[in-house]
């Protein structure tokens, strides 16, 4: 089977930027749609006593995150020299914490 690329239809999208969606295989990519749950959450559950829990949820989104950037390429994932790898999550890449 000789596959090739289709020049006229591929194309790179800038998901960084607000409102920019892909869809693909059923599903919709956005660069905004887990920070958009975190800050739900945090807004429907920040009533009494939520710091212990809000720091649960951070560690969990963290592992989470730092799993799927492993899984994410046949690269291992690192990241830059000289950056903690949970200031990257926060800082480069934009993670929202609660």
């Amino acid at each position: 089977m000789d596959l090739t690329i289709n020049r006229e239809k591929t194309r790179i999208i800038p998901l960084c930027e607000p409102g920019m969606s892909r869809d693909f295989l059923g599903y919709s990519c956005r660069y905004e749609t887990v920070n958009r749950q975190v800050r739900g959450w945090a807004n429907y559950f920040d009533h009494g006593r939520s710091r212990p829990a809000f720091h649960v949820m951070n560690r969990f989104l963290q592992q989470r995150m730092v799993r799927h950037l492993k899984r994410r390429s046949q690269r291992p994932y690192r990241p830059p020299n000289r950056v903690a790898g949970y200031a990257y999550l926060y800082k480069r890449l934009g993670l929202v914490p609660l």
